[in-house]
């Protein structure tokens, strides 16, 4: 058994303080640049200018630039999960906070800069994705088909929703769909204000709504 003396534990502390304090810095810079001038436009030299860190620090703690965004990206998911838990606590019946839940990451996703960063990020896990490193997207968007899931089910119970409707089915094609719409986006995205509309009345046909629930809680 080997037994650290202090003043080596002191240090080994310290330089992991540092670390973190230095991967910080980078995410933080990173972000800042990524919604500034947006993924494709920022270099692992910018970062590392903008984070005021020697360009290999930024390959010491992050292998690529697209691990970056993924990393951001997944904290930044956290963030939208806790608005709909908030919603849920307010008393939103569940088809409100399904549309809400829809039109909130739409509006946050197709931002001026954030639209690129998202293909960026789709890009990303489909080349790089596996189950082994958890970017699968079946498995990065999980957290987002059981949140839908959920709430269709509890839609269904209120009778918002046909208790006909095939939940898992109906919630892997919304996904789909939302992920169709985003590179739709994309492309045309002088068009975005229409096909987030074509987008909502997709999901109403999808989950076999009444049209006016859409027109009673979207925004």
């Amino acid at each position: 058994m080997t037994i650290e003396k202090p003043g080596r534990m002191r240090s080994n502390t310290k330089r992991a303080k540092q670390k973190r304090e230095t991967r910080k810095r980078i995410l933080e810079a990173a972000a800042s640049l990524f919604d500034e001038k947006g993924f494709f436009e920022t270099s692992p030299t910018d970062i590392a200018k903008e984070a005021g860190v020697a360009y290999g620090s930024v390959y010491a703690h992050f292998e690529t630039k697209g691990e970056i965004l993924t990393v951001l990206h997944l904290e930044n998911q956290e963030d939208k999960f806790k608005r709909i838990s908030a919603l849920k606590r307010e008393g939103r019946r569940p088809i409100e906070q399904l549309i809400y839940f829809i039109e909130a990451i739409w509006a946050e996703d197709t931002g001026e800069k954030a639209l690129g960063n998202l293909i960026a990020f789709i890009s990303y896990i489909w080349v790089h994705g596996n189950t082994s490193n958890g970017l699968a997207p079946e498995h990065v968007y999980k957290r987002f088909i059981d949140i839908a899931f959920a709430l269709v089910e509890e839609a269904k119970r209120d009778g918002d929703l046909s208790p006909d409707t095939d939940t898992q089915k109906s919630v892997e094609i919304a996904v789909a769909n939302y992920l169709d719409c985003i590179r739709q986006a994309w492309y045309e995205q002088e068009k975005k204000d229409k096909i987030r509309e074509k987008m909502l009345e997709k999901m109403i046909h999808i989950f076999r709504a009444d049209p006016e629930l859409l027109e009673k809680y979207k925004s």
